[in-house]
């Protein structure tokens, strides 16, 4: 897996298979799957949620980690509040979901270089620009393909398929030598697919994103 040194998109949807909106949402982030630019243009990455859990149907893909990622989102938006369906783009809050936005934004950012051995990751960051602040990546295991038979709450009697539904959330350190920050992690199983991001600490935004199908699609 490799960005070219275009900034790619990294598009999250906060989600929760016991919010009867969420559905709709999902219908329109699922089949990026099938876009031509997937992976090299944008970088998708669906959490559920768990402040949903205690309201009749608690979700099986849902993590208090990925709820404090949102609050931490909002609390850099300047909200107090979370809700679902909620859409991010670039570590910022989207409210208009347009196919448009969603390839590369054209400022070059550098070139992230993933590589999985086994059940070891190695990331490799080249920024375009030196890098005077610590970086740290970050990468998710993906799901696909996933249908639950939701059996209460507001989804009750419906059957929900889910995209890029990530198991869980691994920080990397990495260590900057000669303009190139490097760094290495584990993980017993990868999942269908994998997002990759490295940012700076202290901000929201990804400096990039890359990603890929690490198993047959």
């Amino acid at each position: 897996m490799e960005s070219g040194p275009e900034c790619v998109s990294m598009v999250e949807l906060f989600t929760s298979e016991g919010c009867s909106s969420c559905p709709a949402a999902e219908d329109w982030f699922n089949p990026l799957k099938d876009r031509k630019d997937l992976w090299q243009g944008f970088v998708p990455v669906a959490w559920h949620v768990d402040y949903w859990d205690g309201l009749g149907w608690p979700d099986p893909w849902a993590k208090a980690s990925f709820s404090q990622r949102q609050r931490a989102y909002a609390k850099g938006w300047g909200s107090d509040r979370v809700y679902t369906p909620c859409f991010a783009l670039n570590g910022r809050e989207w409210a208009k979901v347009k196919d448009g936005v969603l390839g590369t934004k054209g400022a070059k950012t550098g070139v992230l270089k993933v590589e999985t051995r086994g059940n070891e990751i190695q990331i490799s960051w080249r920024p375009e620009i030196p890098a005077v602040k610590p970086v740290r990546a970050f990468y998710a295991p993906l799901l696909c393909g996933i249908v639950s038979e939701v059996k209460a709450g507001e989804n009750a009697g419906r059957k929900l398929t889910h995209e890029f539904v990530a198991r869980e959330v691994v920080a990397v350190e990495l260590v900057g030598n000669g303009g190139v920050w490097t760094g290495r992690g584990e993980n017993r199983d990868f999942g269908e697919a994998l997002a990759v991001w490295v940012k700076m600490e202290g901000q929201l935004e990804p400096l990039q994103a890359t990603g890929g199908w690490t198993k047959k699609n």
